[in-house]
């Protein structure tokens, strides 16, 4: 029996790149509460809004994610090393002597750092994401007892393919040429040559993640690397509380815009499976990737990992976003604009048409009355961000991918029992309904700050916006019928 995940760490120095996205804090807060022989946690990050590294790794140590580990074991947040770091810069802007913590100390590195930004420039996001981690590969050669380097990619790398499969997929790129026309031409000039250059792919994010995949094998000799490919991450399931999420990103963004009113219409096709993750799920079989590479032989040089519930929980868009609808009105947000009521539709006019009318006018009448009183308005604003958001989404809503993820669900067979409840992957049995319930929870206290004490008051309001959505409705049904006969009495 080789030695278990926590045995395994015990002493070991960690290196994790991209510590502060979603994912990146919930791997953080897992490490340090069920692995707590672990060394250090080197955290980088790189300077924000005026903050630095240390200022906001330490204001991530008080999220609300970090409760439980304050009270079971506040001393283990003093394992936590903030580090600088700019993908952009040389040696990754690190200061030397960092950098030579690092190189003596660090023994696991989980490479995280990404531009999540889908509608980012061609350029902006290979730097970021491929040449970026070309320059954390070179960080990582430098490292003198390396044990693993598990690199987080994605499941849509490759959305040309109808089957995503575990392992490496041939690309026809090639990679040094591109590189080459990044490192040559600037912003503008290489996005003349987006379409050529993204081919299937419609954002830069899922090709310079397809990319970088490509570079890592060029670096499979020299150093012991897995990648896992998360699938749409949301929130956590069980630990280290149900329902956290610090992002409106993806699905609970569109809940959380349907339920303020602002939403009206999304193009999705409601039997398309939805490829998503709970994050603590993700998380834990990350965790089980690194510890399979450093101490088991593996038949794949470079081990590739699906990290989807598709076979586990298969659920349609339809059916998520149904029981978002249902669920969002027994524990509704503080209501914005309009009475949440939205619809899916694969028809782009009439999805076009019902955003014009639902939101888009009601956007600038509303802003109207916000500068007639004084007030900054901003209601068209939001909905130029709703509208690019959708636009980038629904690619992903509208199609359908087999996803196996036989070798993720396989993980847990690897582990011995203990450590089988508390990393636990497919083992884990959930109600999908008691998940959506959480989320929306979450997503209420944690992204639109409003605390559970609020629901008497959005219930309340919730049934005020619906009377006036059923008046506004009878009124102008009137209106419209009123029109009608007095054109008819006009042409007789």
């Amino acid at each position: 029996m080789s030695e278990s995940i926590r045995e395994w760490l015990n002493g070991k120095s960690i290196l994790i790149t991209g510590g502060t996205g979603f994912m990146g804090k919930v791997l953080l807060e897992k490490l340090l509460r069920s692995c707590p022989g672990i060394k250090k946690i080197y955290v980088c990050c790189r300077y924000k809004k005026n903050l630095s590294p240390a200022v906001r790794v330490a204001q991530i140590l008080k999220l609300p994610l970090f409760d439980r580990l304050r009270k079971e074991n506040p001393s283990a947040l003093l394992k936590v090393v903030s580090v600088y770091c700019e993908l952009t810069r040389d040696d990754l802007g690190i200061k030397h002597e960092d950098l030579e913590n690092i190189r003596q100390n660090v023994n696991v590195v989980f490479n995280m750092a990404a531009s999540l930004k889908l509608e980012a420039p061609l350029k902006s996001a290979i730097i970021h994401n491929t040449v970026g981690t070309m320059k954390i590969l070179d960080l990582a050669k430098s490292i003198k007892n390396l044990e693993v380097f598990v690199h987080i990619s994605t499941t849509f790398c490759h959305p040309e393919e109808k089957e995503i499969k575990e392992g490496l997929l041939n690309t026809t790129f090639d990679l040094d040429y591109i590189l080459e026309l990044v490192q040559l031409m600037d912003e503008d000039e290489l996005e003349k040559l987006r379409p050529k250059i993204l081919g299937q792919h419609p954002n830069a994010y899922t090709f310079s993640k397809a990319l970088t995949e490509k570079l890592l094998e060029s670096y499979a000799e020299d150093l012991p690397i897995s990648i896992a490919r998360p699938s749409i991450v949301i929130p956590t399931l069980k630990e280290p509380v149900p329902g956290w999420v610090d992002s409106l990103n993806g699905p609970i963004g569109v809940l959380a815009a349907a339920g303020k009113g602002v939403l009206r219409s999304m193009l999705c096709d409601p039997n398309a499976v939805a490829q998503i993750i709970p994050v603590d799920i993700a998380t834990n079989a990350i965790i089980i990737v690194a510890w399979k590479k450093a101490t088991k032989r593996e038949k794949d040089v470079i081990p590739v990992y699906n990290l989807s519930c598709d076979e586990h929980l298969p659920i349609t868009w339809g059916e998520v976003l149904e029981k978002g609808r249902r669920h969002g009105y027994e524990y509704p947000v503080n209501p914005g604009l309009w009475y949440p009521n939205g619809a899916i539709t694969t028809n782009p006019i009439i999805h076009t048409l019902t955003i014009f009318f639902l939101q888009v006018i009601p956007a600038y009448f509303v802003d109207f009355l916000f500068l007639c009183f004084g007030q900054k308005p901003f209601m068209v604003y939001v909905q130029k961000r709703i509208g690019l958001g959708l636009k980038l989404l629904q690619y992903f809503t509208l199609r359908s991918w087999k996803v196996h993820v036989e070798k993720a669900a396989a993980l847990i067979n690897e582990l011995q029992e203990d450590e089988k409840q508390i990393f636990y992957t497919s083992n884990v049995e959930y109600d999908i309904d008691d998940f959506m319930i959480k989320a929306i929870l979450g997503a209420r206290e944690y992204c639109l700050k409003e605390p559970n004490s609020t629901l008497p008051r959005a219930r309340f309001q919730l049934k005020i916006y619906y009377a006036v959505d059923i008046l506004t409705k009878i009124a102008l049904s009137c209106l419209i019928i009123w029109c009608g006969y007095k054109m008819v009495l006009r042409f007789h």
